[in-house]
């Protein structure tokens, strides 16, 4: 009785250490795939985040360059048909929205001084926390790494800035050729006018008014449209002889409505040139001046440019 009753004993002991043995080894089993399956799944979100940040980017930038105006939430993409991530709303993988932080360095890009923006997309992570700091400039952006659980992606709007201004500086170099055609025109018709010896004593060809016209003393004069509020212009010559009366024109002012003799769409219809180029691409003025070195004797220069607008007469 006694030799059996310990066999049965050492038999369930060794059954109970074998139970406990086997369930042991199964929850490790069990805990390294689950381990696995969880890595998986971030590493999974992970990817789906950066292809988000990446369709992100390029919606930012076809805004950009479509309006020039640097959006800085996504609802705002989204409602104007400017991006569809793939989940359809405006959340990361985590259910936290995605952020748009951009600042502002005024740069030297071809021949203009341009307002680069440099962007900062962020996702939060699983945490939903922003664990970078947000940049504030230059020097904090160039430097800016992910930190936590934060995944970001940067870029600037440089490119784009570079193509508005060549853009702009194509358009004004057409402007430039406008111009000088029409000063061309302007000088031909005056000199026909002068050829003719009954005129000769006029204003227009006697420029100096001392009675006497010697050859080519109409050229002495300024034939450049005429900009208001520049005195040194007086010496811009008009076709109908009375100065002061015609192509006036206020340097970068668009108004359509009042004073339009001054507007500078009516300057650009003068010299035949395209109404659109009034306004750069980035929202710009065109303004115009007909005697940039306020000069009393001939040769006369004008200059052309882009600013911001001008509403005060």
């Amino acid at each position: 009785m006694i030799k059996l009753f310990n066999k049965l004993r050492q038999k369930g002991a060794m059954f109970g250490v074998d139970a406990r043995i086997t369930l042991a080894v199964t929850a490790i089993a069990a805990f390294i795939v689950g381990f696995n399956q969880f890595t998986s799944l971030e590493r999974g979100h992970n990817k789906t985040t950066e292809l988000d940040l990446q369709i992100i980017k390029n919606s930012v930038l076809d805004y950009y360059k479509s309006k020039y105006v640097m959006v800085t939430d996504l609802d705002t993409l989204i409602n104007e048909q400017y991006l569809q991530l793939p989940q359809k709303y405006n959340v990361d993988p985590w259910g936290v929205s995605y952020a748009i932080k951009s600042i502002t360095q005024e740069e030297t890009v071809g021949n203009s001084q341009m307002m680069v923006k440099y962007v900062t997309l962020i996702a939060h992570g699983k945490d939903g926390v922003q664990n970078i700091s947000t940049p504030t400039n230059y020097t904090q952006w160039l430097n800016l790494v992910e930190s936590g659980d934060d995944i970001i992606l940067k870029f600037s709007t440089r490119d784009i800035e570079q193509e508005v201004s060549e853009i702009e500086e194509s358009q004004l170099s057409i402007i430039q050729g406008l111009v000088n055609n029409y000063v061309k025109q302007q000088e031909s018709a005056v000199k026909a006018f002068c050829n003719v010896s009954g005129n000769q004593l006029t204003s227009t060809c006697d420029v100096d008014g001392n009675g006497t016209y010697y050859e080519n003393e109409e050229l002495t004069q300024n034939f450049m449209l005429k900009d208001r509020d520049d005195a040194a212009a007086k010496y811009y010559i008009t076709t109908n002889g009375t100065h002061g009366t015609e192509n006036k024109f206020k340097s970068g002012y668009v108004n359509t409505t009042v004073n339009v003799p001054y507007n500078m769409y009516t300057f650009m219809s003068v010299i035949g040139g395209y109404a659109d180029y009034v306004v750069s691409p980035r929202g710009l003025t065109l303004h115009f001046s007909s005697n940039r070195y306020n000069s009393v004797d001939s040769p006369y220069f004008s200059e052309i440019w882009y600013d911001n607008e001008v509403t005060i007469f």
